[in-house]
């Protein structure tokens, strides 16, 4: 069952998000801090979800930690929304594509 890790410093809102991964299918875990996301990510996801700012730093200093394994999908969330702030995770993540291409 593939696993999704939910990071996010309001409760309720990681809850939510895991029972919708969830009701997909998903096994699920969260962390409210960048200091647990950290230890949860000792056992790799195959997707992380996970805010932008936390109580302790910011969700995509985690990236320094997928760097090894870019098998997992990484997607940064925010209820704090701003041009600046796309553009700083953006920027702080490594760009890959994959194509699907029919034989």
């Amino acid at each position: 069952m593939p696993t999704v890790l939910v990071v996010d410093d309001d409760p309720r809102a990681a809850a939510a998000v895991a029972a919708l991964a969830a009701a997909q299918g998903f096994e699920t875990r969260t962390a409210e801090t960048l200091a647990a996301a950290r230890k949860e990510l000792e056992e790799r996801p195959d997707v992380l979800l996970c805010d932008l700012v936390l109580p302790d730093g910011r969700g995509t200093d985690l990236l320094e930690e997928l760097a090894d394994d870019p098998s997992t999908v990484t997607v940064f969330i925010t209820g704090n929304a701003s041009t600046d702030s796309a553009v700083a995770a953006l920027r702080a993540a490594p760009v890959t594509t994959s194509r699907n291409r029919s034989t």
